[in-house]
């Protein structure tokens, strides 16, 4: 049988989650047995995949080079996803929220599987469920299909705001205030050499 998965297809998909990733405001990394991230203590994906759930129900997963299932219902888990490391580093005061993705192939079709679980269940399983994401799920059938993906999938990424007046740049510096009360501000000057608006205080300087 010929391989379903391929280096080729593996670069495909990395390319693909890295602009998907940022499109979301979010950072994936690609994780292996031999290069293993984490899921909240169980090695990601190596000991996820004798423990893996779907739709609440146990299945039995392998991770795969070639995406070829030995058995039936068998799920080839071909690549392994999560934003850990940037969700933490933006959101340092909560428990959880980061996403991990397992991409497989089972009885020959293509499936992207999604989990945001942060602890154990008692059945000592890690659930996942089939993604909501239509565009996630469209671009890995494109790539196991063809080897490649249609661009279109790809969401735009965030617009970032523009500064370019006094009373924007105060409005920013009124949002890093929120948490801050005593902080106060002269209004601000524009710093032609820097392009950006600096905020004079009792407690330094802000650039926006």
């Amino acid at each position: 049988m010929d391989p379903v998965y391929n280096p080729d297809k593996d670069q495909a998909l990395k390319t693909f989650m890295d602009k998907w990733g940022t499109g979301m405001d979010q950072v994936y990394e690609r994780f292996t047995p031999d290069e293993p991230g984490e899921m909240y203590g169980p090695k990601f994906p190596n000991e996820i995949l004798p423990l893996l759930a779907v739709n609440d129900q146990a299945v039995e997963a392998v991770w795969s080079e070639d995406g070829i299932s030995q058995t039936p219902g068998q799920y080839a888990v071909v690549a392994a996803y999560n934003d850990t490391k940037d969700f933490r580093a933006k959101h340092p005061d909560e428990p959880a929220g980061d996403h991990y993705y397992l991409f497989a192939i089972v009885d020959g079709q293509p499936v992207v599987l999604h989990s945001q679980q942060n602890e154990g269940q008692p059945s000592g399983l890690v659930h996942f469920v089939p993604t909501e994401n239509t565009a996630l799920q469209a671009a890995f059938e494109q790539i196991i299909a063809n080897g490649y993906f249609d661009e279109s999938l790809v969401p735009e990424a965030p617009a970032e705001a523009v500064v370019d007046s006094p009373e924007k740049a105060q409005s920013v510096i009124m949002d890093l205030q929120l948490n801050d009360e005593t902080i106060d501000y002269d209004q601000p000057v524009y710093r032609e050499s820097l392009g950006a608006y600096e905020f004079v205080g009792s407690q330094g300087s802000y650039y926006v």
